[in-house]
């Protein structure tokens, strides 16, 4: 019977392999955490849609796991994303997947901020220039400027230093890998990992979490 069902396993194609162990990973790492998996979202399902840059009319969110943590709403999902190569060459399309961590905060006055890492290649540039197109390169603080491209609206920069105190600067640089975003109500940290192991989804929703708190320290 062993044999049997290896032998069935090695006839499987290698992407429903990678879903099933997936779909095992974010289901453990619910249980751990006390969260729920959803796996697969759906238009219809009853759930607070998670927006940032990413959020297209075409894009597909699956793993998805959501609950609470210390009375904070969080999400840890798989994003991907079609859409236009480029403004220029609208006939193409691109398409990209991310792995995305997000925790609500509770900051009042907090403008839509987007910070890319220059550690990894910027696959995701167009499609900054298509849904933030009011938003520009701005320089926010040396050392955040040395690892980020970092967007925003300009008539924003003095509330987003007020909130970008040290504590807020030094957490986004412990893990220069990652790209992040701050709007009106969530932190979010992105990653390009498409097969997080355990330990690797654990690192980023703990990111996640570690900003939250931090940037809800930052003055009003």
């Amino acid at each position: 019977m062993a044999s049997l069902l290896t032998l069935l396993f090695n006839l499987m194609p290698q992407r429903i392999i990678g879903a099933a162990v997936m779909r095992r990973r974010f289901t453990q790492f619910a249980n751990t955490n006390g969260l729920v998996y959803f796996g697969l979202l759906h238009p219809r399902d009853d759930h607070e849609p998670i927006r940032g840059f990413t959020a297209n009319a075409g894009q597909i969110d699956n793993y998805a796991v959501y609950g609470n943590i210390h009375e904070r709403a969080v999400t840890i999902f798989e994003r991907t994303v079609t859409h236009a190569a480029s403004l220029s060459r609208k006939g193409r399309t691109h398409s990209h997947t991310w792995l995305i961590a997000a925790v609500k905060h509770n900051v009042e006055r907090s403008p839509h901020v987007l910070l890319l890492s220059h550690v990894h290649p910027r696959l995701h540039d167009e499609a900054v220039a298509i849904h933030h197109d009011r938003s520009q390169h701005v320089a926010l603080d040396v050392n955040l400027d040395a690892n980020f491209l970092v967007y925003a609206q300009p008539s924003d920069m003095e509330d987003i230093r007020e909130n970008f105190n040290e504590e807020v600067i030094q957490q986004l640089l412990t893990k220069p890998g990652y790209d992040y975003e701050i709007d009106s109500q969530w932190v979010y940290v992105y990653s390009h990992n498409t097969a997080p192991k355990a330990d690797e989804l654990h690192q980023q929703f703990s990111a996640a979490l570690a900003l939250a708190n931090v940037y809800e320290k930052s003055p009003e």
